[in-house]
């Protein structure tokens, strides 16, 4: 299933809002918050490592069950590229 990195970065903003919050009613010290503050990015970057090898994967498995028609249609292309590079000289 693929990672929902919208609804992380909600929350990620979220909770950094309130340790802010907490900061600026003293509830928390300066070492506290940068504490915090390093747990919510490292949790932040676990999902963007997951959200990013889901599309990687799904990128590669698609890639594959399609490699005969990619194949096909970068043979049709480059036909396409030299005949239409080839073309001019043959005009002048």
């Amino acid at each position: 299933m693929f990672p929902d990195l919208f609804t992380a970065t909600q929350t990620y903003w979220r909770k950094l809002d309130q340790i802010e919050a907490d900061y600026q009613q003293g509830k928390l010290s300066i070492q506290e918050v940068d504490q915090q503050v390093k747990t919510l990015m490292n949790e932040l970057g676990a999902q963007r490592r997951a959200a990013f090898s889901s599309v990687w994967q799904g990128s590669r498995r698609w890639i594959n069950q399609n490699q005969e028609w990619l194949l096909g249609l970068v043979s049709v292309v480059i036909a396409i590229y030299l005949w239409l590079m080839w073309l001019p000289t043959l005009a002048s």
